[in-house]
Formats: structure tokens, sequence, C-alpha cells
């Protein structure tokens, strides 16, 4: 009565270790972060446990065995996901992967620790991320047993020019219930948008400025100006900005004559460039 007891626990691969209360009663706690049933499985731990009163031939052992539960964890996600589409595109044959796995997915407690379900959900746009996006299995739904990956598509085609980039984040839950039921786990989603070389557009009548009918009269001297055309490019800087006007047909009215109107290749101003003798080329219409 009123001896202080000593206690020392050897075995356990350094999981465990052991204190002693003011009462002299041992307790065992974990020592480690490094226990996972889905390595060990369940053979136990075995312990041994010596008592003493500080002296040699008055120490006791006893043998105590642990053996780890299984528990529901959460799944296992990098932290961001880097996804490239190119604009203009909406479709399945450009999905953009991520990647999720669980521990448990082959539990033999609940096959429901392993059932993984994707979501996003917003983080800076405006648009909600189901209004952008939509993300599936290979069999076309958000969750399923054994999963490893989803993809993502885009519901809509982006502008480049508009918006180049789109974050979200995501969002990876087991089908665990109750007092099993795990942390969701969660990465950040940054999907950029691929600039691709667009076509220039010839503006529609509501936005011409010059109009798309021109006249001159026949009488019209050589370099008279008769129309400017009017085209944009969506792509901004580079060469695919640039923007290169042509005549390619409807302009040679006579066999063997040159085009009676050239075009600026770089304002398209439409000017007159040849002339028959007395102007007769310019008594048609073009």
């Amino acid at each position: 009565i009123g001896q202080t007891h000593e206690f020392s626990v050897e075995g356990g691969g350094g999981n465990f270790g052991v204190t002693v209360g003011d009462d002299n009663i041992a307790s065992i706690y974990i020592a480690s972060t490094s226990l996972d049933f889905e390595t060990r499985g369940s053979t136990p731990y075995t312990l041994t446990v010596t008592v003493s009163d500080g002296e040699l031939e008055n120490e006791n052992d006893g043998t105590i065995t642990i053996t780890v539960s299984d528990a529901n964890e959460s799944p296992k996600v990098l932290p961001e996901y880097v996804l490239h589409i190119p604009e203009n595109y909406v479709g399945t044959t450009h999905p953009m992967y991520v990647k999720a796995t669980d521990e448990d997915v082959n539990s033999e407690v609940s096959p429901d620790w392993g059932r993984l379900s994707f979501t996003l959900v917003d983080m800076y746009n405006d648009e909600l991320p189901e209004q952008l996006f939509t993300i599936d299995l290979a069999g076309g739904t958000s969750s399923g047993q054994n999963a490893t990956h989803a993809f993502i598509t885009n519901k809509e085609a982006f502008d480049y020019e508009e918006n180049s980039i789109y974050q979200t984040r995501m969002l990876v839950t087991d089908a665990g219930a109750g007092s099993h039921k795990s942390l969701p786990s969660s990465a950040i989603v940054v999907v950029y948008v691929d600039d691709v070389n667009e076509a220039p557009y010839f503006l529609p009548d509501e936005e011409l400025v010059y109009g798309r009918a021109f006249y001159v009269a026949e009488d019209a001297a050589l370099g008279t100006t008769v129309g400017i055309a009017e085209a944009l490019d969506q792509d901004t800087g580079g060469d695919w900005s640039v923007i290169t006007y042509s005549i390619t047909g409807g302009n040679v009215r006579f066999e063997g004559d040159p085009g009676t109107f050239a075009i600026d290749p770089q304002s398209g101003v439409i000017t007159v460039d040849f002339l028959k003798e007395g102007g007769t080329n310019l008594e048609y219409p073009y």
C-alpha cells in the first residue's frame, strides 16, 4: 500500500506505450499513427507488460493482445487537379479524368465503405458547377462500388476569349452511414480552356458600317474606292488574329482580262484596279 509501481511494455512494433496514473493503474495507449487494418488484417499484436516496485526480484510480466478493427476511412484524392478542354468543344471524346481511391474498397464490414460518390460544388464562379460540368463514372453515374476515377465533361462550349479558366471544388464521399460515416475528401479542380484558331467571319448586316452592296460609276478612274469589306476574328493577339482579305470569285468579267477590282489584303478596301478601253468592263454589275 502506498508503493509506486513501474510499468513497461514490449512488443507491438512501437505502436503502443504505457502510462501510469496516481492510482498505480496502468493504461495502454496508441503511440503511433501507423495502425492499419488493411495492412495487418485481424492478426493481433501481442504485448508483454512488466510491472515492478523498483526491485528486480519483484518484477512480474503479463501478456496483452490487441486486435485492430476495421474503420471507415475517408477517400484519398490529390489536393488539386489541373485539366484542359479545347474551346468551342462539347462532347465526350475529351473527358477530363479525376482519380480517387479508398482503402476500404474491399471491406468485409460493409461494401458501402468503398462505394464512392463524386460531386462538384461552387467555388469562385458566378455559375454553379452543375450548370457547366457533369461528373460521372464510366457507367454514367456519379457513384459506384470499386470506383477509382470519374471524368468531367463540359455541358456547353467554352470561349477562350471570354473566360480561359474555371475553378471548382470536387467532393468525394463514401456511402458509410451513421457512426461509420467518414469525412468527405475535397480537391480543387482547375479547368483551363485551350485556345484554338477560329475562322474569321464577316459582320452581320446589322453590324456593318459600310454595308454589303457597293456602287461605282461606269466612268470611275483607276484606284477609285468602291467599298470596304468588314470582317472580324475572335482570336486576339498573334498570327491567329491577323485577317487577310482576297477576292476569290466574280471578279473577271471578260476572258483573259485581270480582275476589275482589287482588295487590300490588310484593310479590306476594294478599289477599281483594271479598266478596259472606254471603261466597258464597268458597264455590268458584279
